[in-house]
């Protein structure tokens, strides 16, 4: 951990446990299988072991230092608290950058070792499942599971599930218990439906206990409602989907994106339409010859503002009064972009969380990015179409 920098810099700390938090996951690996490691020595090696102690001469038995690492990570998580508690004034009043950057390593770093401390038993709890139709090792990283009561549908009965949160999937099973048989819990699969399909609706009615998840195309009995008896692993749950989420809309954009460049739009492409000896070079433009080709009749000329207006123009509706003989100052200085179109040239527009995180999923809205919507730039002598 570069114990000269953390002594004369302790928040520094937080950046050396983050630097190695790879290797942090052995505990987690090593808190899953301990249940099977102190099987083992139970049944075949009490007596060789503590022969082992009293020729040592030692006063602690081999339980006791296999113990010692689960033992650590508590006391990593402990020292991370405290000094997130001694920095909290500092976090407040200083406006070193270097210092809040500092704070924040340290934040993630206590979150890290938080995580790691319960994945252990996470990891073995997902190891119990069975009748499993789907494999969980290629759902992502199991980020939570706790015990829930569901209702399936508005109307549904409530049934006791062990849930289940991976980065593309919710898993619901049935816990069957055995008294006898300490942590040897098995649970059955019952269903389970992909990260990339659901929304969340965060507080059900007044009870600080409810979430729901649900289709975003649904169905009337396309609704989970979870409930939990703490209000801290419901805010845990409710959190941890909405970054899966909010992570999903970007993934999303950013491949749509990559979609119009392989096509040869870019992510930004405009037309450039410049004054030449071919082409207008007045502000103010009669067309009543072209209007009379075309069988229209009309002086048509177009100003920055009235673009919006006019219905010829792919746009959102305005409720704005239409002239029928629109004519563009020829002295306009404007440097307005205006938005064209509320369509979007790929396969559709992305679901992003701000619905899915609305009260009321019903009200829920598509979200289009802003680079994916047609704008017009206008100056002196150029417009500009961005698509």
């Amino acid at each position: 951990m570069r114990p000269l920098s953390c002594e004369h810099h302790p928040l520094k700390v937080g950046t050396a446990f983050l630097r190695h938090e790879s290797k942090f996951y052995l505990y987690a690996l090593y808190n899953k299988n301990k249940p099977k490691s102190d099987s083992l020595m139970s049944e075949n090696g009490t007596q060789f072991f503590k022969a082992k102690q009293i020729e040592l001469n030692d006063k602690m038995d081999l339980a006791s230092y296999l113990l010692k690492p689960v033992q650590r990570m508590g006391k990593y998580a402990l020292l991370l608290q405290q000094l997130m508690k001694a920095c909290a004034d500092v976090q407040h009043t200083n406006s070193n950058p270097e210092i809040l950057e500092d704070l924040e390593m340290l934040q993630k770093a206590e979150e890290m070792v938080r995580f790691q401390l319960r994945h252990g038993n996470d990891l073995l709890a997902m190891d119990s499942l069975r009748d499993c139709d789907v494999n969980v090792k290629e759902q992502g990283r199991l980020l939570r599971q706790n015990e829930f009561l569901v209702w399936e549908g508005k109307a549904g009965k409530k049934s006791l599930r062990q849930v289940f949160l991976f980065e593309e999937l919710v898993l619901f099973s049935k816990a069957r218990r055995f008294p006898d048989r300490k942590n040897l819990d098995i649970y059955i699969y019952k269903n389970s439906i992909k990260t990339s399909d659901i929304g969340l609706t965060a507080h059900v009615g007044d009870s600080p206990y409810r979430f729901e998840i649900w289709f975003r195309k649904r169905k009337p009995g396309d609704t989970w409602t979870l409930q939990t008896m703490s209000e801290d692993v419901k805010n845990a749950w409710t959190e941890e989907i909405s970054k899966l989420l909010w992570k999903q809309a970007k993934r999303n954009r950013e491949i749509r994106l990559a979609e119009m460049s392989s096509m040869g739009i870019g992510s930004k492409p405009c037309l450039d339409i410049r004054p030449s000896q071919d082409q207008i070079n007045d502000r103010s433009i009669s067309i009543s010859q072209l209007g009379k080709e075309s069988g229209i009749i009309a002086d048509i000329s177009l100003s920055p503002d009235e673009v919006l207006d006019n219905p010829h123009w792919p746009h959102h509706h305005h409720h704005h009064h239409h002239n029928n003989n629109h004519h563009l100052p020829k002295h306009t200085n404007l440097k307005k972009t205006h938005s064209l179109a509320s369509s979007t040239l790929s396969s559709g527009p992305v679901s992003l969380p701000s619905s899915v995180l609305s009260e009321d999923p019903n009200k829920s809205e598509d979200i289009k990015p802003d680079a994916m919507s047609p704008t017009v730039e206008t100056t002196d002598h150029t417009i500009t179409v961005h698509l």
